[in-house]
Parts: C-alpha cells; structure tokens; sequence
C-alpha cells in the first residue's frame, strides 16, 4: 500500500484511516519511527508504559477519607512482599 500525506506547518501529518486500522494504533499511541537511507518506517510502540506518562489520567474518589494507619495494616495483611 502506499499513501501520499501532507506535512503541515508544524511538521505534522495525519496517518491514513486504513493504515491506523491495519497497524492497531491507538490515540495517544507513542510509535517508534526510524529512518532508514531514503525512507522513514513507523513503528508500534509496544514498550512498557511509563508510569509518569499516566500522571493525571485518574481522579481520586471525592469526600473518602481513609486512615492510612488502617490502610498500612489492610495492605500489610492482604499482600505478600516480593
């Protein structure tokens, strides 16, 4: 398959419906991309997530106080130490 992009002014382009299907890309996706001589190749990001990517994806349950004396003594009793 071969598609013809256009580089925006910020050095951006969009990948194609078909290909973004085809690849299983994801929205927020990081890919790995290499030059190589005279053509650039995409690549699946298929690293480990970086927890510090994740900061401020979840928001803490409102109003829930937890004594954290109680939550060291739940986590020392239900979880094993590795």
């Amino acid at each position: 398959m071969s598609y013809i992009v256009k580089i925006n002014s910020k050095g951006q382009f969009i990948i194609p419906a078909e290909l973004f299907k085809l690849g299983k890309f994801v929205k927020g996706q990081k890919v790995d991309m290499e030059w190589s001589g005279e053509s650039l190749k995409v690549f699946c990001n298929t690293k480990a997530i970086d927890i510090v990517d994740l900061a401020g994806t979840l928001k803490p349950k409102k109003n829930i106080r937890v004594d954290p004396l109680k939550a060291r003594e739940y986590m020392e009793t239900h979880y094993k130490r590795v």
